[in-house]
């Protein structure tokens, strides 16, 4: 009973990936892409209310292109506080690598190493 009922959930679900026919007639239809000029893309961008006037997008871009331009890792810090703080890193990686893979250090004391005269 248990077989048959396996055999029935495997054989609906192989059913169940059944491919259905496409209408060929949708398929005909091409996409035709409307190319615009970077004036006309300003304009829209204005006449739907983005922006006031061209300046308002102008002024954007040079903020967009200024921003852009300066380091985006610690910006702030010189370049001798970067420097001690992968100086100060490094030891810190080593401790922690040590931690997780301890090395393995095996001492045998014999009978015979202290019997010695």
């Amino acid at each position: 009973m248990k077989k048959l009922i396996i055999s029935l959930l495997v054989l609906i679900a192989n059913l169940s990936y059944a491919s259905f026919p496409i209408n060929s007639l949708s398929m005909d239809t091409t996409i035709n892409k409307k190319s615009e000029t970077l004036e006309q893309y300003q304009k829209r961008l204005i006449k739907q209310g983005f922006y006031n006037s061209e300046n308002d997008i102008l002024n954007t871009l040079t903020k967009k292109n200024k921003k852009s331009k300066k380091s985006r890792f610690l910006p702030s810090w010189k370049l001798w506080q970067k420097a001690l703080l992968i100086i100060l890193c490094i030891p810190i990686i080593i401790i922690i690598y040590y931690i997780i893979f301890p090395p393995s250090i095996s001492f045998s004391l014999d009978a015979n190493d202290f019997n010695r005269h």
